[in-house]
C-alpha cells in the first residue's frame, strides 16, 4: 500500500511539473545546439590566418580602393570578404583575375555565386576559383563594389 501512495504521488507531481520539464529540456538542448555551432576550433583559427594571407597576397586590379574587411570562422568553416571600389567593369575583373590566379595555381574560374543563400540570386556577377580546400570568390555589385570572399569550409 506504501509504494501506491508513493507513486501516485510521484505520478501527480510530475504531471504538475511537465510544462516546465518540456522547457527546461528545450532550453537546454538549444544551448547545447548553439555552443557547438558557434564554438571556434585551432584548425578553423589556422585557416583563418592562411585566409587573411591570401588576401594580402592577391593581386589587385589597378585603380581598386579597400573599403572594408569582414570575417568569420566557427568550427569547420573560416571566411574572409574584402570588398573595393572600382569602376572597373566585371569583365574587365574577370578577364584580369582568370589570368592572374590560374597562373598563381588555381583552378579555372565557375561562374556562380560561393554561398548562395548569403548573396542570393547574383550567382551571374560571381567568378570562383578553387585550390584544394580553399576557394576565391569575386563578384561585381553595380556600380562600383567589387568583392573577395576567401573561404575554407572543412
Amino acid at each position: 500500500m506504501e509504494r501506491e501512495s508513493y507513486f501516485s504521488k510521484i505520478r501527480i507531481n510530475t504531471r504538475k511539473y511537465l510544462p516546465q520539464i518540456i522547457l527546461y529540456t528545450f532550453a537546454a538542448g538549444i544551448a547545447v545546439t548553439l555552443f557547438i555551432a558557434t564554438r571556434k576550433d585551432p584548425e578553423s583559427q589556422e585557416k583563418l590566418v592562411k585566409l587573411r594571407q591570401m588576401a594580402v597576397e592577391t593581386p589587385l586590379l589597378p585603380g581598386f580602393e579597400k573599403r572594408r574587411t569582414w570575417e568569420h570562422n566557427k568550427h569547420g568553416s573560416a571566411i574572409v570578404m574584402v570588398s573595393y571600389y572600382s569602376t572597373a567593369s566585371f569583365g574587365e575583373v574577370k578577364d584580369f583575375y582568370s589570368n592572374v590566379l590560374v597562373a598563381k595555381g588555381w583552378g579555372k574560374p565557375v561562374m556562380g555565386s560561393p554561398i548562395t543563400p548569403v548573396f542570393g540570386d547574383s550567382e551571374k556577377k560571381w567568378l570562383t576559383f578553387r585550390s584544394g580546400e580553399f576557394l576565391i570568390a569575386i563578384g561585381k555589385e553595380e556600380p562600383s563594389d567589387i568583392n573577395f570572399v576567401y573561404r575554407w569550409e572543412r
